[in-house]
């Protein structure tokens, strides 16, 4: 998880909630990690003299179903109140923080992935394919999924959402590291919305299984897949980004219909962008002119709302 989240020029703080010959931790020991995050986080300020320093993303890869928090509604019920509490409190200190949703592959609540302030990220696998492992045992879903990302480690054979939290993570801390040199009299709060806003606007929408992957955010996959190099680009400059940048349509023959598909992604806050076939570069091997090339089930002018994303099938036909 560690190395997932490292960005290669931050101090990670690791806190251990796992207890020696336990399946997991209490609340109590999560509770007693994120105040010792949060605390430790305003004792930089403090050295640092800044009153509003945002250095800290906090990456929670661990998840409690409601059904752990107690034996009965009610202590269940008095748990997620407590739980909630420190949430905000970490919310009110400008800590953001990143979560896995879980992985029993149901859409009961996990927490803190069912608080509203937090980012909760889901894993894919192969292909941007939900990640599941028979019918108990996958990544969670639910309305209040963010984002979506990669829940393996290549390194070792161990999957999981808990995996996915800190590439979130890791993009958040880039981001974050653009906007603070950007806008310095940002406060935390903004600089926060931001860094989630360009997370779940560059998210690629439609590239899963289609049957859980609709158009639009939804359940299963929430805003999309993550996609970091896109996120921070966003994030250093207000742009159009089409993705990808060229479309490769390999060997074409002449009359072959072939698809790609296209995503445009709006980083304007508050401006409205145009989209055209001249918005994108085509390539191919087949040695055509590009006059050769009938650009179909693409509109010839589409205009795309401020912070918007948007996937086309565009479809290229080579002219007899």
């Amino acid at each position: 998880v560690a190395s997932l989240a490292d960005t290669g020029e931050q101090n990670l703080l690791l806190l251990d909630v796992s207890r020696p010959a336990s399946s997991g931790a209490t609340l109590d020991d999560v509770l007693r990690a994120l105040e010792y995050a949060v605390d430790y986080e305003y004792a930089v300020r403090e050295r640092s003299g800044s009153e509003d320093r945002s250095g800290m993303i906090l990456n929670m890869s661990l998840s409690v179903p409601l059904t752990k928090l107690g034996a009965t509604p009610e202590e269940r019920e008095s748990a997620v109140e407590l739980f909630k509490r420190w949430i905000e409190y970490a919310e009110r200190s400008n800590v953001p923080i990143v979560t896995s949703v879980g992985n029993l592959n149901w859409d009961v609540p996990h927490y803190p992935a069912a608080f509203p302030s937090v980012l909760a990220v889901g894993g894919v696998f192969s292909e941007n394919i939900r990640w599941t492992q028979g019918e108990l045992s996958g990544s969670n879903y639910g309305d209040h999924l963010d984002v979506m990302a990669p829940a393996f480690d290549p390194s070792t054979s161990h999957y999981g959402t808990s995996l996915a939290a800190p590439r979130v993570t890791r993009a958040a801390i880039r981001i974050q590291d653009i906007l603070t040199a950007k806008h310095l009299d940002a406060s935390a709060d903004q600089r926060y919305h931001e860094i989630r806003r360009l997370l779940e606007i560059t998210a690629l929408d439609g590239v899963g299984d289609p049957a859980e992957d609709t158009p639009g955010p939804d359940r299963y996959y929430g805003h999309g897949v993550l996609d970091p190099d896109a996120a921070i680009a966003c994030a250093k400059q207000e742009q159009i980004l089409t993705r990808p940048d060229v479309l490769d349509f390999g060997a074409v023959r002449v009359g072959e219909r072939r698809e790609l598909p296209l995503n445009v992604t709006n980083c304007y806050r508050e401006r409205r962008v145009s989209i055209s076939a001249e918005s994108f570069r085509i390539v191919t091997s087949a040695r055509l002119a590009e006059s050769d090339f009938e650009v179909v089930e693409l509109p010839d002018l589409l205009t795309l709302e401020p912070g918007r994303t948007i996937t086309l099938n565009v479809a290229f036909v080579p002219k007899a």
